[in-house]
């Protein structure tokens, strides 16, 4: 899956619950929004990511980076500065669905018996032992990982949690911003 797949996908859910929140697209490759929060900015990417290149076996990840600066200046997000965790806001309900999201994911991942190469199934071998460990792990709100994906359907799933939980972020962070640097 191409990268402009994902944001396609990823985008055609989210769209309308970010723009209800206020948030403004920023021009960029990926899905990338902005929100004037008072005298400061708050910006929401999603990316996948370039360490994990996407494998039509092992799927794909993506990386959610949520930054409040004092200015608007998109080319400081993803860095220390500002940074906070978009989970920091969320319920213990949301953080298990975010569970349960993933579980089901890495439950496809492991339940492929057939592969295209041999190559392939190697792969699978090789990391199998890493996706069975993910399995029933829980989501915690100060250490933000990377989110998996498979396909479209995936994609779609994790838009739909981000998209109904955008506004918890939001509020958090006007009422009381918590950065990395805190926890």
């Amino acid at each position: 899956m191409k990268s402009t797949e994902f944001y396609k996908v990823l985008n055609s859910v989210i769209t309308d619950k970010f723009s209800d929140a206020g948030f403004e697209r920023v021009k960029s490759a990926t899905s990338f929004w902005h929100l004037k929060l008072g005298r400061k900015h708050l910006f929401y990417k999603i990316c996948v990511s370039i360490k994990s290149n996407y494998d039509p076996v092992l799927g794909g990840e993506f990386l959610i980076r949520v930054n409040l600066l004092p200015k608007n200046v998109p080319d400081e997000v993803g860095f220390s500065k500002g940074f906070v965790s978009y989970m920091q806001y969320y319920s213990e309900q949301d953080l298990e669905q975010m569970k349960q999201i993933r579980d089901t994911i890495v439950r496809k991942i492991l339940g492929q018996t057939e592969f295209e190469s041999e190559f392939d199934r190697q792969m699978f071998n090789l990391f199998e032992p890493q996706f069975k460990h993910e399995l029933g792990t829980p989501f915690r709100r100060h250490f933000v990982l990377g989110l998996c994906y498979r396909d479209c359907e995936d994609i779609a799933a994790w838009g739909n949690f981000l998209a109904k939980n955008i506004g918890k972020t939001v509020k958090g962070i006007q009422n009381r911003p918590v950065f990395f640097h805190d926890n």
